[in-house]
């Protein structure tokens, strides 16, 4: 484990103490299934969310998709993409995103989506693409819901990719660290953008990658 990995795992592990009292009890038993010590794990589960912005305090999760990643490999099938059903209307913001107010009808609200995405988020490593703001949206929806935020293990593919082309002393060129072009660096497929669902297997992809890059 590198030294930001602990640092990382030593910050959640105190986050997790501070919280104790707090946290609802869906959310104490996903920290009591995802242990932050012993052995590196190798069990992962990419995840991607859309929402109505940039501001986690007052824009919407409006999508969470997820796709697990085990030995060496991908599982879209066993993946999901949840639609969450938003307090108010995604205005203009569907431009981005795709989803309308119409295709959200049926959805599902955060409380039982994050409810969800616990189950299966168990035991694994989170992994994202560009992850901040995805993490920041989990964590305010957390807060509000379970009364603490994730505080769950995670990967962050752009912070990898970024590392390694800093190692080598690449200049890295303005967009070179999307998904799509860290995707081209490993000469995998472009997918299509702003979809959940396909970004979160982009990301399992990418992550595959990366590992194999060091193997």
């Amino acid at each position: 484990m590198n030294l930001d990995a602990m640092a990382q795992r030593a910050g959640i592990a105190f986050a997790r103490w501070r919280y104790a009292g707090r946290a609802d009890s869906a959310l104490r038993m996903l920290w009591q299934a995802s242990p932050l010590s012993g052995k590196r794990s190798r069990d992962f589960l990419a995840v991607d969310l859309e929402t109505t912005g940039l501001r986690p305090a007052d824009d919407e999760v409006l999508s969470i998709a997820w796709v697990p990643v085990r030995a060496g490999a991908a599982y879209p099938g066993e993946g999901r993409h949840l639609l969450v059903k938003p307090r108010q209307s995604v205005g203009d913001s569907a431009a981005f995103h795709a989803l309308r107010d119409c295709d959200l009808v049926g959805a599902i609200n955060l409380e039982a989506a994050l409810a969800a995405f616990f189950e299966v988020a168990a035991g694994r490593v989170l992994v994202f693409h560009g992850g901040q703001l995805d993490l920041a949206f989990l964590n305010a929806g957390c807060r509000r819901q379970f009364g603490a935020p994730l505080l769950m293990p995670h990967i962050d593919t752009l912070v990898w990719q970024r590392r390694r082309l800093n190692r080598r002393q690449q200049p890295i060129a303005p967009g070179e660290l999307r998904l799509g072009a860290c995707r081209r660096a490993f000469h995998l497929p472009d997918y299509p953008p702003h979809n959940a669902a396909v970004d979160a297997l982009a990301t399992a992809e990418l992550l595959l990658a990366l590992l194999a890059s060091q193997a």
